[in-house]
């Protein structure tokens, strides 16, 4: 009777990218495992690829027991709802009533953001050269790469697992639908990422923290790439 699951809120990273810990944006640190167990409801063996996202867990824990999500209304003055509950039930996913309960996912962590599908994954800056955040209605690619702390970056996850090639160049239409995914992800955020402010001693405290526990930068930043595989 009882359903076991087990989940994490991040990877980490150990010097793949030539850094350490788990502020980063590849899939070392944004991919978790999702294991669940409950043999009198769930089938055993199942392996699903469809995207999933942590804010799924909620919602399909509520779905499984039978019991009816948290739901509250509280529209802002956009419409928006602060009440809402984010997510998707995965159940469906395991008794084949969908193959997908969303097309992207999305990550972001203070300084990038990103967006992929089940193949490819984009990352671009959240904030710019002056560490204020990005508003990313109306910037493009290539605004970005110019304003930035990092460049714009596409990976293809079927090819390059290891996200070592950028190949934005090369597939910029898809980018570009990818980055409107994001765009519209981003606006639908109960409070606009712009609007949270810090004072100049906030931000100077939080970085010195930051870098004390090596969440700033990733301890190891300094590091050189390693040598790519043959």
């Amino acid at each position: 009777d009882t359903l076991v699951v087990v989940t994490a809120d991040h990877g980490e990273e150990l010097g793949e990218h030539g850094v350490w810990e788990h502020n980063h944006m590849f899939q070392s640190n944004l991919r978790v495992p999702l294991v669940m167990h409950w043999p009198r409801k769930l089938p055993l063996g199942k392996r699903v690829d469809a995207l999933v996202e942590s804010i799924d867990f909620l919602p399909t824990v509520c779905d499984a027991l039978g019991i009816v999500p948290p739901s509250e209304s509280q529209l802002d003055a956009n419409g928006r709802n602060y009440g809402a509950l984010d997510g998707h039930s995965v159940l469906p996913l395991l008794d084949g009533r969908a193959t997908a309960v969303r097309e992207h996912s999305f990550a972001e962590n203070g300084l990038e953001m990103s967006v992929q599908n089940l193949r490819w994954k984009l990352v671009v800056p959240a904030v710019d050269e002056e560490n204020r955040p990005l508003s990313l209605a109306g910037e493009t690619l290539q605004s970005m790469a110019g304003r930035g702390i990092a460049k714009p970056r596409l990976y293809d996850l079927v090819s390059d697992p290891g996200e070592t090639r950028n190949v934005i160049a090369e597939n910029e239409s898809t980018a570009q639908a990818l980055l409107a995914a994001l765009v519209e992800w981003d606006k639908s955020m109960p409070i606009p990422r712009i609007e949270i402010v810090l004072s100049p001693r906030d931000v100077i405290e939080n970085a010195r923290r930051m870098a004390e526990i090596g969440y700033g930068d990733g301890i190891g930043q300094e590091l050189p790439q390693p040598p790519k595989q043959p």
